[in-house]
């Protein structure tokens, strides 16, 4: 059979086009096709021209001849992920549903037709999909059971080591490759004890920050237009700071800069409205209460979605985990502090408001307080998941993470499953992460997860991936 695949996102760190060259002569591909970052990209590598991602973003494709007319079966094979589709689509602004409606199925008639008529057997995803054409792209693949291998990252190591990324071929299982290497790490540390396991120096001064800022914690108060929110803003609404910057290759510097600077004011505005109604909901936490902490996502981001599934609507996270509380018992909800108004409404806090046993907790207040006095804490896949294990304490995961593997974390698909977690914890029978459970899940992590910077490193992992018989 010949090898045909299809790249995505190429060129930059991102897919280097020296990796692609190597995989091509080393996996004989036949035909590659590719969408880059840049129109500038060599292009005499593959059997057609590459898309633009910018365009493919927007559902700008070339024109197709004969394409068949959509019917029921076209649509089916991945309409159960519709409204997960429709999340990612958030992430080209305030689109009216007519319009991601037409973005979704040109995206679906589009890449169905490329994958069958090109023969696609194979596509290397330079990251995660969660930028609509691809995470159609994916789903089609694993309609069709064409391989697939994407490259994703720890949540605290990427923004300091480039040794932070590890390779998956499907998006809902981060613990493949972890569960098998944790398992030998416990066999072969067994009568170690956990000062003796040797992690990195960074991961040691990670834990050990993490521990002075909750030993820290206390009731001082966080700014609501913090510099964080501040630069969501600028990412997307509008930023002048980056017109004036780039004004040598600007041919309507003077129209851009006020685009820029007034679409900044509206954003910023909004974003004002928005935190203002939200501490008119909120309350001040009661400690002397029992209750969960829900430490609410960023969106839009691949963090929820496509990680969170479904409760890439956070709300039906926060219902299921209110529903399977106890009387006497809270679930303390509070926002995350870089939130803008550009994936939120109003109306979602007014929801949030409405669903019985749920505390909106203010924004002044630290996430760090309320985790060390929360019976447990619960997320998709956020980084509370990660320091409720340093502090010992359960956590319940909605979605899907490489620290489900760790032993305080409560992977929760159903209601049964929220039920069974919250009646264990309460009941003071909450399974705990271990300090030397722990290390050697960090030591683990360090023999997954590969250096992006390092090209040969990379490329090996990808190849490793591509030439596995595992989809």
């Amino acid at each position: 059979m010949d090898n045909n695949f299809l790249f995505l996102c190429v060129g930059g760190e991102s897919l280097p086009l020296t990796i692609v060259k190597r995989l091509i002569d080393e996996c004989k591909i036949k035909n590659a096709y590719a969408t880059v970052i840049d129109d500038s990209i060599d292009s005499t590598l593959f059997r057609e021209k590459p898309i633009n991602i910018w365009d493919a973003f927007i559902g700008k494709y070339p024109p197709v001849k004969e394409l068949e007319p959509f019917d029921r079966a076209y649509h089916n094979p991945i309409s159960e992920f519709s409204i997960e589709i429709m999340h990612q689509i958030a992430r080209n602004g305030n689109w009216n549903f007519e319009k991601r409606v037409n973005l979704y199925y040109t995206n679906l008639k589009y890449w169905d037709n490329f994958l069958e008529t090109r023969k696609i057997n194979c596509v290397v995803f330079s990251i995660l999909p969660h930028e609509i054409y691809d995470y159609i792209i994916y789903l089609l693949c694993k309609k069709k059971n064409i391989k697939v291998c994407m490259n994703f990252t720890d949540g605290y190591k990427h923004t300091v080591t480039s040794k932070a990324y590890y390779m998956l071929n499907s998006i809902d299982d981060h613990t493949k490759e972890v569960t098998k290497v944790l398992a030998k790490m416990k066999k072969d540390y067994v009568d170690i004890s956990p000062e003796d396991i040797i992690i990195s120096e960074y991961d040691k001064q990670t834990i050990e920050k993490i521990k002075q800022r909750f030993a820290n914690a206390d009731n001082s108060h966080m700014l609501l237009m913090n510099k964080g929110r501040i630069e969501e803003i600028e990412r997307y609404y509008g930023n002048p700071k980056l017109v004036i910057k780039n004004a040598k290759n600007s041919k309507d510097f003077f129209k851009n800069l006020l685009l820029a600077s007034w679409a900044y004011i509206v954003g910023r505005q909004k974003t004002r409205k928005l935190v203002r109604k939200y501490e008119a909901f909120a309350v001040l936490p009661d400690f002397n209460e029992k209750y969960f902490f829900y430490a609410m996502h960023y969106q839009p981001e691949a963090s929820s979605s496509p990680l969170g599934g479904i409760y890439a609507n956070q709300l039906l996270a926060i219902q299921l985990i209110a529903h399977n509380l106890p009387e006497g018992y809270w679930l303390y909800v509070k926002e995350h502090p870089y939130q803008t108004s550009f994936n939120r409404e109003v109306s979602y806090y007014e929801e949030l408001k409405k669903i019985p046993k749920v505390k909106i907790i203010s924004q002044k207040i630290t996430s760090e307080i309320l985790m060390k006095n929360a019976l447990g804490m619960a997320t998709l896949t956020g980084t509370v998941m990660f320091e409720s294990q340093i502090l010992q304490k359960p956590c319940l995961c909605l979605g899907y993470t490489h620290w489900e593997a760790l032993s305080g974390v409560y992977k929760i698909d159903t209601n049964e499953d929220c039920n069974k977690a919250i009646s264990e914890i309460v009941a003071g029978k909450a399974k705990v992460t271990t300090e030397k459970e722990l290390r050697l899940f960090l030591l683990t992590m360090e023999e997954v997860c590969y250096d992006r910077a390092n090209e040969t490193e990379y490329y090996n992992k990808i190849l490793q991936y591509v030439k596995s018989e595992a989809n």
